[in-house]
């Protein structure tokens, strides 16, 4: 379970930024809290970002997920002679010098960890591990780029000298020893592999679906949704492809072209072939069942339906799941389901984690979102990205959040100026 995460001078960030799943004390409904075993404050399933076009919501997201893609493939992306490809703040020149931090709280096993980094154009300039069993702090490790060795505490058990002298300047040090099989660092490298669902392209093409009709506790879900949208359909039917053997000869030899030259790094590409046809089943004029291709269904339906597999796939297993533009395609409605799935005991019985973006005004209302799970993000007079949550304003909990969103109360809208000017036309009425 994530507890929060922060980030400096990373894309449209310079100063730190923190985003934090930690429940203020507010009395807001929805009530429905996470409680973790020996962690005193409870936790928020859900936040939603709001903020003016380019104000950097996508680039909280996006900073997340850097952090977790150092954990899972720095030991394999790094270049041998060094150099880290990272997106500085490059509104302010002085910042290419300067490193980039990443660093987050979570709950692995009823046990809270605090992990970070920071990172420059050439090394891993600083990372550290901490654990917090029973609220005490436990040093598992700290590196630091100017120091000849690493530090490792006492709790953090294993071969961890012969993994240091393994762990190139641009590699973590967490990436390098969960791959070389450190109990602990492996155990902890599997929660951020096994716990995390991004999407930033409305989760890839529809022919991934397939693999969530075909699990019987998906697809039961996923059916009752859709019909329960109002979309049309009644049913689902996968049918096999059978791929012709001059595919299956061609992908083999670009399969091994790429292994040959990218390594571990390469695309399988067989398995991007797709193998499985979707069709789904609308009620003809006499009552039979008459099943329609993909990409006869409306954008609002195939994202619905792209989206519904990753949602109960969290929901199930109790993962996080990242989703910039939560309303692309869909009806305001439909949104705000999706969100309350997550804010209700009932159907979040894992304490899985919604982080969405959205200009979904709809969604801002007391009955959907409390004020701690409501954040803007906002762009300064220097360009950088600033974050902050309602919970962090003077507010009621019966005020009309949309309203006062639009109203530009709480930040985060556009300054549109007067556009009236563009036809000549300013100040008529």
């Amino acid at each position: 379970m994530l507890l929060r995460f922060g980030v400096s001078n990373f894309l449209s960030i310079n100063e730190y930024q923190e985003l934090s799943m930690i429940a203020t004390p507010l009395k807001d409904t929805p009530s429905h809290l996470c409680e973790v075993s020996g962690f005193r404050e409870k936790v928020l399933p859900v936040i939603g970002i709001y903020g003016a076009n380019a104000s950097g919501k996508t680039n909280m997201l996006k900073a997340l997920r850097f952090l977790i893609n150092g954990i899972l493939y720095s030991h394999q992306s790094g270049r041998v002679e060094g150099g880290i490809s990272r997106s500085y703040f490059k509104l302010n020149q002085s910042c290419k010098d300067k490193p980039s931090k990443f660093d987050c709280d979570f709950i692995h096993n009823n046990i809270r960890y605090h992990f970070g980094y920071l990172v420059d154009n050439e090394c891993i300039v600083e990372e550290w591990l901490y654990a917090y069993p029973h609220g005490t702090r436990q040093v598992w490790y700290h590196r630091k780029h100017d120091e000849k060795e690493m530090y490792f505490g006492k709790f953090l058990k294993g071969k961890n000298r012969v993994l240091e002298s393994l762990t190139r300047i641009n590699s973590l040090y967490f990436s390098v020893a969960a791959q070389n099989n450190n109990e602990q660092l492996l155990d902890l490298y599997k929660y951020f592999k096994d716990n995390f669902i991004f999407s930033f392209n409305n989760f890839g093409p529809v022919s991934r679906s397939s693999e969530y009709f075909l699990n019987n506790d998906f697809k039961d879900k996923i059916i009752s949704f859709i019909q329960h949208a109002d979309t049309g359909i009644s049913a689902v039917k996968i049918d096999e492809i059978e791929v012709p053997d001059t595919m299956k000869g061609f992908t083999n030899k670009l399969n091994n072209l790429l292994s040959e030259h990218l390594g571990d790094n390469k695309i399988d590409i067989e398995s991007a072939v797709e193998k499985k046809k979707i069709s789904f089943a609308h009620t003809g004029i006499n009552g039979e069942d008459v099943f329609l291709n993909i990409n006869s269904e409306s954008r609002g339906t195939i994202a619905l339906i792209k989206m519904l597999g990753p949602v109960f796939d969290s929901l199930s297993s109790g993962k996080t799941i990242i989703i910039d533009e939560l309303d692309t395609s869909m009806h305001s409605l439909l949104s705000r389901k999706i969100v309350s799935l997550f804010n209700n005991c009932s159907t979040n019985q894992n304490c899985s984690q919604l982080i969405f973006t959205t200009h979904d005004t709809s969604i801002l209302s007391r009955e959907v979102l409390r004020r701690d799970e409501i954040w803007f993000t906002e762009k300064k007079s220097d360009g950088a990205t600033e974050i902050y949550s309602l919970a962090d304003i003077k507010s009621r909990q019966s005020d009309n959040f949309e309203k006062g969103y639009l109203q530009g109360r709480y930040g985060g809208i556009p300054f549109l100026g007067n556009i009236d000017d563009l036809f000549g036309c300013g100040g008529q009425e």
